[in-house]
């Protein structure tokens, strides 16, 4: 092992953190202003780790003034001066709120457009801004809503399947081709290929699973107000241990999924 990469696996090794997605923590940020500098903190829940080695990078969301605030860091980055724990917790990979949604998009590259990328990997305000952007400049574009009663009847996989259907249905224009994110493919009746990891891997998908997100997201804003007290602001309607604790105190609604169990 040659010097450089003795720094750095000494430099991953102090700067890993034994943290958690679904866990709240604190992030010191090092700020440099001219000569000074100063540290400023980011404290939120942990929403994925992504990545391995000097590589890796966590995204951190917290609501200020009722707007969901993401941000990604680099986990070994200097400029990341402490991350501390402040309460563990877990966010649950399944929904166990409201519809599932899909979108499809008949859109090219270009300068406006250059930021869009997989929707996981970007920030809540430039999500919004990217989704104008692409209506704006997409040549058509489709939505696809599967509500959570219809999740119970078929199963959560067919369920996105028969979104992914209605999505490319709602286009009006056909697509000679469809990229589809994943590994199964709906029953459409133009060609398809499923692309597993998809939205990091095709402009597209990749601008399509942002207005899927959008859509979404501002399906649980608009709960969130009707439904108060689930912190759907913050959790998005996963199985976080503020959501699950709330459905004991405040039962299930209506539009919650039942076939799926809260704290399995």
């Amino acid at each position: 092992m040659d010097i450089l990469d003795q720094i750095a696996a000494k430099r991953m090794k102090e700067s890993t953190s034994d943290f958690a997605v679904g866990d709240t923590v604190r992030v010191d940020i090092r700020v440099i202003e001219g000569e000074r500098e100063r540290v400023q903190a980011f404290q939120g829940t942990v929403m994925q780790r992504r990545g391995s080695g000097l590589s890796e990078t966590f995204t951190v969301r917290k609501v200020s003034s009722g707007v969901g605030v993401e941000r990604i860091f680099p986990l070994h980055s200097p400029n990341v001066s402490g991350i501390r724990v402040l309460r563990k917790g877990k966010v649950r990979r399944a929904k166990l709120f409201g519809p599932v949604v899909a979108a499809a998009v008949i859109c090219e590259p270009c300068d406006v457009l250059r930021r869009v990328r997989d929707s996981k990997l970007v920030g809540e305000n430039e999500r919004e801004r990217l989704y104008a952007r692409i209506l704006e400049r997409c040549f058509a574009h489709g939505v696809g809503i599967v509500e959570a009663g219809e999740i119970d009847r078929i199963n959560i996989l067919r369920a996105t399947l028969k979104a992914m259907k209605i999505a490319v249905e709602s286009l009006g224009a056909m697509p000679d081709l469809v990229l589809i994110d994943g590994n199964r493919l709906p029953d459409i009746r133009v060609p398809a290929v499923a692309i597993p990891g998809g939205d990091g891997k095709s402009f597209s998908i990749a601008a399509a699973s942002i207005i899927a997100k959008v859509t979404r997201d501002r399906i649980m804003r608009e709960s969130a107000d009707v439904f108060r007290g689930y912190g759907w602001r913050e959790n998005k309607g996963y199985g976080t241990a503020q959501h699950i604790e709330a459905i004991g105190r405040l039962g299930r609604t209506e539009f919650h999924r039942k076939s799926f169990r809260a704290g399995a």
